[in-house]
């Protein structure tokens, strides 16, 4: 059975973003990038909601990314992703699949398989 692992920034008091949708208190700093550049390496299927999968979407397929961060930009890209959205048709990043219904069932049919273990990057109306 795969695990399923979550990888989010998330205050003391529970949430994941401030007014507005702000999400400038994240650290990315040398040590986050480093971890990310770890779990990447795992090879994990990587778990989205379409609000996170969008603003990552825009950003590691990216020529800045690939200059900024190559390792992490390598991975990401080149990793399996699914995300979660009932109104996302045609994904454009590589390698990935979108499951619009029935997410919990999904996920579960999707943990009992064999292979990889997945990975769900923060998406936090997922993980609530």
């Amino acid at each position: 059975m795969r695990k399923i692992t979550a990888f989010v920034f998330i205050t003391l008091d529970g949430y994941y973003k401030g007014a507005g949708e702000d999400i400038s208190w994240h650290p990315h700093d040398e040590e986050g990038n480093q971890y990310a550049a770890e779990m990447v390496k795992l090879g994990n299927i990587l778990l989205f909601g379409r609000k996170t999968y969008d603003f990552m979407a825009s950003y590691w397929p990216t020529d800045m990314a690939l200059q900024n961060d190559p390792e992490v930009a390598k991975g990401m890209n080149s990793a399996e992703k699914i995300v979660f959205s009932k109104t996302l048709k045609n994904p454009d990043w590589h390698k990935t699949t979108v499951i619009s219904s029935n997410m919990v069932e999904e996920l579960a049919r999707l943990k009992q398989l064999p292979g990889k273990d997945m990975t769900l990057l923060g998406s936090g109306a997922i993980l609530t």
